[in-house]
């Protein structure tokens, strides 16, 4: 714990350092990762901002949970696809695959499968609250399937409709003010499962306010997390979440000079709940690549350039 503390704080130090010397790479590299918005990384970032992925994109997401390594017997690691189905209107599907990493009490390989099924929609408005506000709602599904071992799924059912306000500063145009508004409509399944510390486990609702400061190839985020049965449940109680956290587009000379966006991120959470406080620290790895250009089809751009005028 101490020692994860102290990496977040050395990459927190020097992280400036490192985003003006990446000033200097070319620009053609790195000057998407300056401007994205940081990547919804569950446990570094868990927001949905209103932006969505370009139309008739494809990108095919790869995110193991490294800290399973650690924390668990078994490894996680979700794939999946995102498509700009519209110029407003993104989807998601993906599969929780697991594995026993045979670096805790389970033999490598003894058990491995699929523990979850997740998809979601996300809907960009482009005129409600312009200028003032992005916008966007959507839903997140997540749904248990198979028999996983107790420690990679809570066994539970999530329907969670949000929405997501965003507001960019005018004179600060590398930060991002953020509120969403969640609501999460839980139902138990016939698997077996386990609900972590400070985590409700049934019908909620919450606010997540926080902001988003780029400083070249990082993006240092803030979650102020609200989350409660109250109204909603049969019982009322309440969470209170504090993530901070930093991620990092990594370079294309760690990226094999692939073409896709491979993040890093590394954060703290702090949470405060029915089972008291708790710390924690996560670092996990997310890379997206469009899944176009990696089975070789032409981009729908190209599809639409018109042919070169021809001589008579």
């Amino acid at each position: 714990m101490l020692s994860a503390v102290r990496h977040l704080a050395l990459l927190l130090a020097f992280a400036p350092f490192a985003s003006a010397a990446a000033d200097s790479r070319p620009a053609d590299a790195d000057a998407a990762a300056a401007t994205a918005e940081p990547m919804k990384i569950e446990g570094i970032f868990n927001t949905d901002l209103p932006k969505t992925e370009r139309k008739s994109s494809v990108r095919f997401i790869f995110h193991p949970h490294f800290g399973d390594l650690t924390n668990r017997d078994y490894q996680r690691v979700p794939l999946g696809l995102r498509w700009g189905a519209t110029e407003n209107l993104e989807l998601r599907t993906e599969v929780e695959s697991y594995f026993a990493h045979g670096l805790g009490h389970e033999k490598f390989g003894a058990d491995a499968g699929f523990s979850a099924l997740q998809g979601g929609a996300k809907y960009r408005w482009t005129e409600w609250l312009r200028p003032y506000f992005d916008t966007a709602s959507g839903m997140n599904v997540s749904i248990p399937v198979g028999s996983p071992p107790t420690e990679v799924t809570d066994g539970l059912r999530h329907i969670t409709p949000y929405l997501t306000f965003a507001h960019t500063l005018e004179d600060r145009p590398d930060v991002t003010l953020f509120v969403g508004v969640m609501r999460d409509f839980v139902h138990r399944t016939s698997i077996v499962g386990e609900v972590r510390k400070n985590e409700l486990g049934r019908d909620s609702w919450g606010v997540t306010p926080g902001f988003v400061w780029h400083r070249g190839a990082f993006h240092y985020t803030l979650e102020v997390g609200f989350e409660t049965s109250a109204w909603v449940g049969n019982t009322s109680e309440t969470v209170w979440t504090v993530r901070p956290a930093v991620s990092w587009d990594l370079p294309k000379a760690l990226t094999f000079h692939s073409r896709g966006r491979w993040v890093f991120g590394l954060g703290l959470r702090a949470t405060h709940g029915r089972d008291g406080t708790d710390l924690g620290v996560s670092g996990k790895f997310r890379g997206e690549f469009n899944l176009k250009r990696l089975l070789g089809l032409p981009s729908s751009a190209s599809r639409h350039l018109a042919p070169p005028p021809t001589s008579k």
